[in-house]
C-alpha cells in the first residue's frame, strides 16, 4: 500500500527520514489534523498489533479504541494550541495484548507548513509498562517495610525492649526502641557507634560480652545472648539482656550485619541477687545450726550410754534410757543431714573415691536398716548382686546414700509392707535401686520429692521425724559421684522405685 500523501506545506525533509522511522528503538507516528496516521514505523505498529498499511490514513479512534478518549484529547490540543506537549502518560490497552493495561509515556510535536499553521503532530511513544509495574512493586515494597517498622516500634515500645542495628565493617550501629530511653537519655544524644555501647558497659562485663557477640559472629552459636550491665545517665547501673542475630553476610561468608535488642532485667537480677543472699544466709545459719546441736547432743549421748550400762537401773528407767538413746540416734542422724547439705551447697564437701564392692555395699546398708525394718513390721529383701559389680565410690558417701533411702522406703511404708534392695549393671554405670510396695508418689510430685525441706506427706514426717532432707542429700551425693538418682512410681498407693546411678569402676 502506497503511504497517503504528506499534508500540504510539510517540509519534504521528514521523506528523507522514512529509513530512521523504520529502525528507531520507540514508537514514533505522524499524524494529520484528522487524526488520521499517516505516518508510523514498525515499532509503533507492532505495539499497538496492527501493521505498519493498516494504519495509514485511518484514525486513532479506528485503531486504539480504548486510548481513543486520552489521545484524542491531547492531540487536538496540540493541533489547536502550536504548543509540545511532553512526558505525559497514556494508560490503556492495545489490539496487541487484549485486557493487559500498558502505559507509555509520549511526547506530541506540532508540525507547522510553510506559512505557520499547525498541520500535524509527530507522535513520540516509549513503552514503560514494566517499569511502572516494578515502580508500583517498591512502593508496595517500602508500604509494607514502613508498616512492619511501625509494628515494630509498637511492639518494641511494648515490650520496654530497645533495638540495635550494627554494620561490622563501619562499626556504625543504629540504636532505636527504648535503648537510649532505658539509660535516661534522649535519642538524639547517643553517638550511633559500637563505641557507645561500649563506653556504657560495666568494665566487668564488657570482656564476657565482647566474647560471646564474637563467638556468635564466628558462627560457633545459633544467636548471641548476654546479661549485662550498662551505665546509665546518672551514672547507675542498668542490667540488660542482650540479644542478637545475624542477619547480613558478605558474598565470602564475612558477616557484615548483626540485630538485636536490650531488654531491662534490672529488677529481675536484683530480686535473684536478693535470693541468693538469702539463701546464702539459710545456709550459713543451717552450718552454724548444726555445729551449736553436735556439742550439746554428744555430752546427751554419753550420758544416756552410761546410764543405760548401769545395771542397778531400774527396768522402766532402763527402757527409758534405750528410747532416748534411739531417738538420739534419730536426732544426730538429722544433724548430719543438715551438715551434709550445708556443705554440699558451699562446695566444702570432699570425697575420697575407691573401688567399692556393690554387694558388700548392699549387705550393710541392709543389715543397718533391719531392725528398724523388724519393728515395723516391713520385709526387708536384698537380691544379691553379681560378686563382680563394683562402683568408684566415696565408701562412706554410698552407705550414706543408700542408708537414706532405706530409711524413706520405711517411713512410707505401710506395716506388712516389702522393701526390696537389689543391683544390676547399666552401661558404664551400676543401678542402685530400693523398691517399697509403700503408699506411693504422685506424677506431679515425682521431682518434687528430691528438693530440700520438701515433705510430700506432712503428717508423716512430723509423726515419726525428718526434715525432708534425705533425698535431696541422696541426689547431691550421686551428682557429685557423676551418677544421677530419679524415681518412679505408679501413683498412690502402688509404692516406688528409686534408682541411683553410679560409674562402674
Amino acid at each position: 500500500m502506497t503511504p497517503p500523501p504528506l499534508p500540504d506545506g510539510l517540509p519534504r525533509r521528514l521523506v528523507d527520514l522514512e529509513a530512521v522511522w523504520r529502525d528507531a528503538p520507540i514508537g514514533m507516528a505522524v499524524i494529520d489534523a484528522g487524526l488520521r496516521f499517516v505516518r508510523i514505523n514498525d515499532r509503533l505498529a507492532e505495539t499497538n498489533g496492527a501493521s505498519v498499511e493498516a494504519h495509514l490514513g485511518r484514525t486513532v479512534r479506528e485503531m486504539l479504541p480504548d486510548l481513543t478518549e486520552q489521545g484524542e484529547a491531547m492531540l487536538r490540543r496540540v493541533l489547536e494550541t502550536g504548543e509540545p506537549l511532553r512526558d505525559f502518560e497514556i494508560v490503556g490497552e492495545t489490539p496487541a495484548q487484549p485486557g493487559v493495561r500498558r502505559v507509555w509515556v509520549e511526547q506530541l510535536v506540532p508540525l507547522h507548513d510553510d506559512a505557520g499553521r499547525v498541520v500535524a503532530v509527530s507522535v513520540f511513544a516509549i513503552e514503560v509498562t514494566a517499569e511502572r509495574i516494578a515502580q508500583a512493586e517498591r512502593e508496595r515494597a517500602q508500604s509494607r517495610q514502613r508498616e512492619s517498622e511501625q509494628r515494630l516500634a509498637l511492639a518494641l515500645e511494648a515490650g520496654q525492649l530497645g533495638f540495635w542495628d550494627l554494620h561490622l565493617p563501619s562499626g556504625h550501629t543504629t540504636y532505636g526502641g527504648q535503648w537510649a530511653a532505658m539509660l535516661g537519655h534522649d535519642p538524639g544524644e547517643l553517638e550511633q557507634h559500637i563505641d557507645a555501647w561500649r563506653a556504657r558497659v560495666h568494665p566487668d562485663d564488657l570482656p564476657r560480652a565482647t566474647a560471646l557477640l564474637q563467638a556468635h559472629i564466628d558462627g560457633h552459636t545459633p544467636v548471641y545472648e548476654c546479661e549485662h550491665r550498662l551505665r546509665n545517665r546518672a551514672g547507675d547501673w542498668v542490667w540488660v539482656l542482650a540479644r542478637g542475630r545475624v542477619v547480613e553476610r558478605a558474598p565470602d561468608g564475612r558477616v557484615i550485619r548483626v540485630i538485636g535488642t536490650h531488654l531491662d532485667v534490672t529488677e529481675r537480677r536484683t530480686a535473684i541477687d536478693a535470693l541468693y543472699e538469702a539463701d546464702r544466709r539459710k545456709d550459713e545459719f543451717l552450718a552454724m545450726l548444726g555445729h551449736e546441736l553436735r556439742n550439746p547432743m554428744a555430752g546427751l549421748t554419753n550420758a544416756v550410754r552410761v546410764l543405760a550400762a548401769d545395771p542397778s537401773l531400774a527396768d522402766p528407767s532402763r527402757q527409758a534410757a534405750t528410747i532416748a538413746r534411739r531417738q538420739l540416734q534419730q536426732l544426730r542422724r538429722l544433724v548430719d543431714d543438715l551438715l551434709d547439705v550445708s556443705r554440699i551447697t558451699r562446695g566444702h564437701i570432699e570425697l575420697l573415691f575407691e573401688t567399692v564392692t556393690v554387694e558388700a555395699a548392699l549387705q550393710v546398708a541392709v543389715d543397718g536398716a533391719r531392725a528398724q525394718c523388724e519393728a515395723r513390721g516391713h520385709r526387708l529383701v536384698l537380691e544379691s548382686p553379681s560378686p563382680a559389680l563394683a562402683v568408684r565410690a566415696d565408701r562412706a558417701r554410698l552407705a550414706q546414700i543408700l542408708d537414706n533411702l532405706l530409711n524413706n522406703a520405711c517411713k512410707y511404708t505401710p506395716a506388712g509392707g516389702t522393701i526390696t534392695v537389689s543391683a544390676r549393671a547399666d552401661g558404664a554405670f551400676v543401678a542402685l535401686c530400693v523398691a517399697d510396695s509403700g503408699i506411693g508418689i504422685r506424677p506431679d510430685a515425682l521431682e518434687r520429692v528430691f528438693e530440700p525441706f520438701t515433705q510430700l506427706e506432712p503428717g508423716i514426717d512430723l509423726a515419726q521425724g525428718g526434715l525432708g532432707i534425705g533425698l535431696s542429700l541422696v541426689r547431691r551425693l550421686a551428682e557429685l559421684h557423676g551418677g544421677t538418682a530419679q524415681v518412679v512410681s505408679d501413683g498412690p498407693g502402688r509404692g516406688s522405685l528409686f534408682t541411683v546411678r553410679l560409674p562402674t569402676a
